[in-house]
């Protein structure tokens, strides 16, 4: 049977703890080893963080994140901000940077792709949604 859960916060820097400690939970139960598990989190905190950071330019604006866990199947996060315009995975990837020489911005997407079953973003009237989905099975990554 499916599982749902929603959270909704000012989307900042402050509530981000908060958050990540949400997306643990919640990924637990799909029961991955630790690395697939750290994998997807790290996804989700990339997603988090360009909301805060671009979406909202660090003043904070409404979140949604809802989770929907079928068991042996997917777990599936959709995060809908009203900020600004912007599709990730529009966004040019860069190429791998080496560790000394990593700046801001770009490498989120990368992982989003690397780590993620399904990407899917869509302008729904003043909201940005997108949503990230892996497989619960998957034994790849």
């Amino acid at each position: 049977m499916e599982e749902r859960e929603t959270v909704h916060v000012n989307a900042t820097l402050e509530t981000l703890p908060e958050l990540l400690s949400w997306v643990h939970k919640v990924v637990a139960k799909a029961q991955w080893n630790k690395t697939q598990a750290m994998q997807f989190e790290l996804v989700l905190e990339e997603a988090i963080v360009n909301i805060v950071m671009h979406a909202y330019a660090r003043q904070g604006g409404p979140l949604e994140i809802e989770a929907v866990l079928i068991p042996q199947e997917s777990l599936t996060f959709i995060l809908t901000d009203q900020g600004e315009p912007f599709d990730p995975l529009s966004a040019p990837l860069k190429e791998s940077v080496p560790e000394d020489e990593i700046v801001e911005g770009g490498l989120g997407v990368k992982l989003m792709r690397l780590y993620c079953d399904s990407l899917h973003y869509q302008r729904v009237g003043n909201s940005n949604q997108l949503t990230l989905s892996k497989s619960t099975t998957s034994s790849s990554q």
